[in-house]
């Protein structure tokens, strides 16, 4: 039934295909370059679409607090979420990017972060885990020269694996899922399991939660305000 991409069910237990995990796997970066990626990814890697933005690494709290503020205008702006408190990014920072196992590869202009791809590394795999930008720099084709220093990069630390994360199987996911395929990108389907009966959940309270978080988020809010809010309702979304 998974090959026919149907669902299946027994004793109150689903199994269905939900979307898509895409992953770079590469023998090294001018192999990536030369034989993986599509030529509609490839022809925005000349610098004529970078003009004057500085491509690197960088695993300090300045910058991750300057990634955090685009991650949170994306989700506010773009999808209509709260985003997840600076706190949980300050997790991340202890877990992973003091041991050298994480960072920001970011586009810069003017020292300021524009774009960026916020990844981990675990093993012979990076995870790349968020992105974002900010839309007046979207022109220049950020992520195609992000991904490919970020290769690079793994290359030359003996990491042969990029994990680009989920994509989903709708419509709305066309473009993202057609951006990964392009960058060179295997895909596996993913597959969701729920178990159990869901109808103890307390809709109620979920429904005042989903009612503060919309009120919340049609307002002009400071970044402080966004994060004690984030503190307190991020919680309950999973």
């Amino acid at each position: 039934k998974f090959l026919l991409n149907e669902s299946y069910e027994k004793d109150s237990k689903i199994i269905k295909p939900s979307g898509f995990i895409h992953q770079i796997e590469f023998e090294s970066y001018n192999d990536w370059e030369k034989n993986q990626i599509h030529y509609g990814f490839k022809r925005y890697l000349k610098n004529k679409y970078i003009h004057d933005l500085q491509i690197r690494i960088d695993s300090s709290q300045e910058v991750l607090k300057q990634f955090w503020e685009l991650h949170t205008k994306l989700r506010l702006n773009k999808f209509m979420e709260i985003p997840q408190p600076f706190n949980f990014f300050l997790n991340i920072y202890e877990e992973f990017f003091k041991k050298n196992m994480g960072g920001i590869v970011g586009a810069f202009y003017n020292g300021k972060l524009v774009a960026g791809i916020l990844y981990i590394n675990f093993k012979d795999t990076c995870y790349y885990k968020f992105n974002a930008s900010l839309p007046e720099f979207l022109h220049t084709r950020p992520n195609n020269h992000l991904i490919a220093y970020l290769i690079s990069h793994l290359d030359k630390i003996g990491i042969d694996k990029l994990n680009l994360g989920y994509t989903g199987s709708s419509t709305n996911y066309d473009g993202l899922r057609k951006f990964k395929l392009s960058s060179g990108a295997k895909e596996y389907k993913r597959f969701l399991w729920k178990a159990g009966n869901w109808s103890q959940i307390n809709t109620e309270f979920i429904e005042s939660i989903n009612s503060k978080v919309k009120s919340f988020i049609v307002k002009e809010q400071s970044f402080d305000d966004i994060n004690n809010f984030s503190l307190k309702y991020y919680k309950y979304f999973i």
